[in-house]
């Protein structure tokens, strides 16, 4: 791993499997863009919900050149404050990784997506063999994806009703899914 990683822990126990996690999410965002300099993740067990729940801060910064800094910042809410470290941490990631592609786009000529991350699509329609299925969005649109889509070879995980996260471009036949990635349980 060539980028300087740094763990801090406020009121939680440092643990080597959360540093190997980590490591490993490192290692992940470095082979989609060798230009990240340096990582620090803060990681803090937040006060007050100590009989009812997980809630985890978990922030990530990712320095980077030109841009500066990519933060990700994910905080307890209604919704995940019974996630295990663990599964915050995957989803922190996994929201670092898609501003790491959405970064490294401009600079091999992709145009930026004028909504570059979307959640809350499940899949409504899957056709393994031909290698395409459409999404369903909260707010009742239908988008395409294909198995190039679905990074790490998920397509053939990927279920009607599934939850996924999605990046949308536009195409001439219409809304399509570029990158669709199935959500972590408890995200």
């Amino acid at each position: 791993m060539q980028i300087a990683l740094s763990i801090t822990y406020r009121n939680v126990q440092k643990s080597e499997e959360i540093e190997k996690l980590i490591s490993d999410k490192v290692i992940e965002l470095e082979q989609i863009c060798s230009c990240i300099i340096r990582c620090r993740v803060y990681i803090e067990k937040v006060r007050g919900f100590e009989k009812s729940g997980n809630p985890y801060n978990i922030r990530v910064e990712l320095k980077v050149p030109q841009e500066g800094e990519i933060v990700v910042l994910r905080s307890p809410n209604g919704l995940n404050i019974y996630d295990p470290l663990s599964t915050g941490i995957r989803n922190a990631f996994l929201i670092a990784r898609r501003k790491v592609i959405e970064y490294g786009e401009p600079r091999r000529g992709i145009p930026k997506a004028p909504h570059p991350m979307e959640c809350g699509a499940v899949v409504e329609r899957i056709f393994k063999q031909e290698g395409f299925g459409f999404l369903r969005t909260v707010s009742g649109r239908e988008i395409y994806f294909n198995r190039d889509s679905v990074p790490q070879n998920n397509f053939e995980k990927m279920e009607m009703g599934v939850g996924v996260w999605y990046v949308e471009r536009e195409s001439e036949k219409g809304p399509w899914a570029s990158i669709v990635e199935i959500l972590e349980p408890g995200a």
